[in-house]
């Protein structure tokens, strides 16, 4: 027996030795592919850090102070780094955030913080505050995110020696800080700070609306009409007012200022009554921005510019959703993505295409997508059209459930989410099924959801199902309502008697208004965005998304 024992002992002994023999031979030849090659392979043994245990990655910092690991690979080793849960790269990182000149190394090194134990002491703090003063506007957006993350008494009483200090610059800075982690405890602070130094009104309007509370409301409204052109403000207060339920109130003041105000006053409360935005955020779908029927032609192809986007501001849209293709390249998207935060246009979501043939999936690398969508947090609408000539399998088909598997763990990966864009004709043409789909063949995740497309819902009861109970907004409303957790977006459009898509105020064809409605009162809190595909044809773009939005307004109010 004890014979035996030791036997088992001795094989138990040995096979971990042999383990741990071969882990010291793949890590040598882990830090040895790092160190040595510059290709892909290189970039790929960095990534491989990831997948170690904290105290085996632990040996894997110091080769963050050697040259010869620099550019992706080395962003790539920041980052495997915080996977692995490393906690001696800390100080590393909190070095790299504070100091360091290259914006997305200072970004990999933020987000492998993210993922180490929340410590809020001192010197995370002040390394993230450093990021956050400084000029790389990438940096500076995801370090309050974290800053946000690790919200505690220390961080408050951090913004609130800044904001009470004697340096205006350092105060500044903490008042936009303060807003974008939703730091309400110091928001007190805040208007004390105001009454003492009037040029900070502008600043807290401007930067704090996502904080004010009801208490400070009306406070906030009086200091408000007192800037100089306050009307500048306007998406920012009514955002706020919506925030509180009070957009009601916030008219009405206006209004009254318009009425009672001095001749500045008067002029600014007008013009802010004519731009604000409605109750309920719209975004505007690439579809009703560019002309299509153009987008390959030649010189006189469509693309997103500087004036669409201010365009749509000016409107009165929240967003837009931008589409992937020849037309709007990779490359062209940072650029974008920064226009329309200047604008003030939220971007909700990429279009991908990715077409399904019988034995693959044609689409654009997986990793260079999101790692242009990472720095903006910029979800991915995933479309997937197919061979219409092929028979292409729709049950348990392995090569989609691979290639979606693999998006959404990319996307995990990345801290994005993912939404199937259903659409007529397609691999995933409408939301029951896809959402029955995903259930069914293991892809349900916490970041992928599904888009309910209003239009391409319509036809596909109308023309495939051919079951007219199936097409009123009641019925469409309860689905999207059951299935509120799982569907993030909603694409809306007017339908005509011909079922064309029209701007929104058309109801020949369904009753658009009343699906919005039912969708409102029954609690959907996800995005809407308006489609305008084909509306080229009937009337001059601008003109339609002037239509769509003022029916809009009409709907809400």
């Amino acid at each position: 027996m004890k014979k035996s024992l030791f036997k088992t002992f001795f094989i138990t002994l040995t096979a971990l030795l042999f383990a741990a023999s071969s882990y010291a031979q793949s890590a040598k030849d882990l830090k040895a592919t790092i160190l040595k090659d510059d290709t892909d392979k290189g970039i790929q043994a960095a990534r491989k850090v990831a997948t170690l245990k904290a105290k085996d990655a632990d040996s894997f910092v110091e080769l963050l102070s050697n040259d010869k690991v620099s550019g992706d690979k080395r962003y790539s080793l920041i980052y495997s780094l915080g996977v692995a849960k490393s906690e001696k790269a800390r100080p590393a990182l909190l070095d790299i955030i504070a100091n360091s000149d290259d914006d997305f190394e200072s970004l990999s090194a933020l987000w492998a913080l993210e993922l180490l134990p929340k410590i809020s002491n001192a010197a995370t703090i002040e390394s993230l505050f450093s990021a956050f003063v400084s000029k790389r506007a990438r940096s500076k957006d995801f370090a309050a995110d974290l800053i946000q993350e690790y919200y505690s008494k220390p961080v408050i009483e951090f913004l609130r020696a800044n904001i009470n200090g004697d340096e205006t610059f350092i105060a500044h800075q903490t008042v936009v800080l303060a807003g974008l982690c939703n730091a309400t405890d110091v928001i007190g602070d805040i208007f004390a700070l105001c009454k003492k130094n009037s040029n900070f009104v502008p600043i807290t309007v401007e930067n704090c609306h996502r904080i004010i509370t009801e208490e400070y409301f009306d406070e906030f409204l009086n200091m408000l009409v007192n800037v100089e052109n306050f009307n500048r403000f306007v998406k920012n207060v009514t955002n706020a007012a919506i925030r509180l339920d009070k957009y009601s109130e916030l008219k009405s003041f206006m209004q009254k200022t318009a009425e009672t105000g001095s001749e500045k006053q008067t002029k600014a409360a007008e013009d802010f009554l004519s731009k604000m935005p409605p109750r309920v955020p719209l975004y505007a779908m690439c579809t009703a921005v560019l002309d299509w029927s153009k987008r390959f032609d030649g010189d006189k192809k469509e693309t997103m510019t500087n004036e669409k986007v201010k365009l749509l501001a000016k409107l009165g849209y929240v967003g837009v959703q931008p589409e992937l293709s020849r037309i709007m390249p990779l490359e062209q998207l940072p650029n974008l993505y920064r226009t329309m935060r200047y604008a003030g246009v939220r971007n909700s979501a990429l279009y991908v295409g990715a077409h399904v043939k019988e034995d693959r999936v044609d689409a654009h690398p997986l990793k260079t997508v999101f790692k242009v969508c990472r720095p903006f947090n910029t979800n991915v609408w995933l479309s997937m059209p197919k061979d219409q000539d092929k028979d292409i399998p729709r049950d348990n088909n392995e090569v989609v459930n691979k290639f979606v598997k693999n998006y959404i763990d990319e996307a995990a990966f990345n801290g994005l989410s993912i939404s199937i864009y259903p659409h007529i004709n397609f691999f995933f043409d409408n939301a029951k099924d896809t959402l029955e789909y995903l259930k069914e063949n293991g892809l349900e995740a916490k970041n992928m959801f599904v888009t309910f497309n209003l239009i391409h819902e319509f036809w596909h009861v109308k023309q495939k199902l051919k079951d007219d109970s199936k097409c009123t907004p009641e019925y469409m409303a309860k689905f999207v309502l059951d299935n509120k957790d799982k569907i993030n977006i909603v694409t809306i459009n007017g339908i005509n008697e011909h079922h064309n898509i029209c701007p929104l105020g058309e109801k020949g064809g369904f009753d658009t208004e009343k699906f919005v409605k039912l969708l409102l009162d029954g609690g959907y809190k996800g995005e809407i965005g308006v489609q305008g595909f084909g509306v080229w044809g009937q009337m001059p773009i601008e003109d339609a998304l002037k239509i769509s939005m003022e029916n809009w307004r009409k709907w809400l109010d």
